[in-house]
């Protein structure tokens, strides 16, 4: 209901911090770790996210394991949907829209093994840097909504798939991300 009822993306980025309080990470992570230049300190950090496979590769290769995997969460989601009191039509179309939006956050997330390098996860920039690297996420929103304290840096763990998540949510209909969160 609470996602129902969310009028423009902005509004739906104060959900998605609701969520993030509640359990599940759709779109991205946020969280705090030790500084990597300074282990006495605590920052904040966001970094790629919103996967329902377990890594990138179920969704952009075309190895017969991972279209079966995909099959199995197209399955699954219409299950879901359809317990929640959608049409058998309307239940596989939401679970189409959710592997749809998936894929792009898969196409945009770093590989895992780059992941592994900390030097590759290692983009620590101002509050505001960080808000204006990716303006359709409305960050600030968020932060508010979730309750962030003040702080003013933030490791951006993995830039380009906020920059390249960035356009994907300016040109998806907000009804395409209401069924994807």
């Amino acid at each position: 209901d609470r996602i129902a009822a969310v009028k423009d993306k902005g509004a739906l980025m104060e959900e998605i911090a609701h969520l993030h309080l509640v359990g599940p990470n759709p779109l991205f992570n946020f969280y705090s770790n030790s500084d990597l230049h300074n282990a006495d300190q605590v920052i904040a950090y966001i970094g790629q996210g919103g996967l329902s496979l377990p890594d990138r590769d179920y969704y952009i290769k075309d190895d017969a394991d991972k279209v079966e995997m995909r099959k199995h969460l197209v399955e699954y989601a219409t299950q879901l949907f359809t317990l929640a009191g959608q049409s058998d039509k309307q239940a596989a179309t939401s679970a189409q829209n959710v592997l749809m939006v998936e894929t792009l956050l898969a196409a945009a997330s770093m590989e895992r093994t780059k992941m592994r390098d900390p030097k590759n996860r290692d983009h620590k920039m101002t509050r505001e840097e960080a808000i204006a690297l990716a303006p359709e996420f409305n960050f600030n929103r968020y932060f508010t909504a979730l309750g962030a304290p003040n702080f003013g840096s933030i490791n951006v763990t993995t830039p380009e798939f906020f920059r390249q998540v960035n356009g994907a949510i300016a040109v998806l209909p907000l009804d395409s991300l209401k069924t994807y969160v």
